[in-house]
């Protein structure tokens, strides 16, 4: 068979009829309905004042992440308020600042023989 030649289809094995269509998708639904149930307030709460830990654990595993584990960042800002936002960013701030003073803590302890050989690599 080539894209030229005519073919006909016939649909006349097609036994269903607009309203068995209708039917059958109306009890899709409703299954989908009994199967789901939304979540509660307190779960959604719950996940988003724990997201921030969860997020920087997930991005030291899987660094490509970083991408997605900002939009789910930017949503929970969006559904929780400024409020929220400013002390998540806050919290993100003072873990950056303990890890920065923490290296500068074991650098300022090593010996400058390890520098050195940074520099030459």
């Amino acid at each position: 068979m080539s894209l030229g030649d005519n073919v006909m289809v016939s649909t006349d094995a097609s036994s269903e009829t607009p309203d068995s269509r209708q039917k059958e998708e109306d009890e899709e639904s409703t299954l989908l309905k009994e199967e789901f149930e939304p979540l509660n307030k307190q779960v959604i709460d719950d996940f988003t004042n724990e997201a921030l830990q969860g997020c920087l654990c997930l991005l030291d595993s899987l660094p490509n992440t970083v991408y997605r584990v900002c939009d789910l960042l930017i949503s929970i800002f969006n559904r929780n308020g400024p409020e929220f936002k400013q002390a998540t960013l806050n919290e993100l701030m003072q873990e950056v600042t303990f890890l920065l003073v923490l290296n500068a803590q074991i650098v300022k302890y090593l010996p400058t023989n390890v520098f050195l050989r940074f520099k030459t690599l």
